[in-house]
């Protein structure tokens, strides 16, 4: 039984240290209403202490099953702390060809997770700032619950 137990530590160990990619920030932005305002944009805020890590940014959009829209256009900038500023545009497919929500059924709610940048590296310490800005036409667009960020790092 000793042995046992000193195995199953020791696995543990190797298995937790496996995995490399750690949460490093995670904060959500809830709509009001639930309906995101095209002049709300999200604006995320974090710090970097490890230069000499790589970087995973994950966005999530949970969602009612009421949504209309098929695909969510989305701008990205990425304040960097050496004052950098990159700018991705995305076209986030909510509904696939089939009609179907893609992403994960959560009670009457959906839950999409989008990798936005794999692999980045920041050039120095200090505050990084990513701003979400909706594209869609309209001025409100309803049956959005939240906008989720999540930075891990490698």
């Amino acid at each position: 039984m000793r042995n046992f137990l000193l195995f199953l530590t020791i696995t543990l160990f190797i298995f937790s240290s496996c995995n490399q990619n750690k949460i490093v920030f995670e904060e959500s932005k809830r709509f009001e209403n639930n309906s995101w305002n095209k002049f709300n944009s999200l604006d995320f805020t974090f710090s970097i202490s490890d230069i000499n890590s790589y970087y995973d940014f994950f966005l999530i959009i949970e969602h009612t099953s009421q949504l209309k829209i098929k695909i969510l256009p989305i701008s990205f900038y990425f304040y960097t702390p050496s004052g950098e500023t990159r700018t991705m545009s995305y076209y986030i497919r909510i509904i696939d060809n089939n009609g179907n929500f893609n992403g994960e059924k959560k009670g009457d709610n959906w839950k999409l997770t989008i990798p936005l940048r794999k692999h980045f590296q920041f050039k120095e310490n200090g505050t990084a700032r990513i701003e979400i800005v909706n594209q869609l036409t309209k001025l409100e667009t309803p049956e959005f619950i939240k906008v989720e960020l999540i930075v891990k790092k490698q």
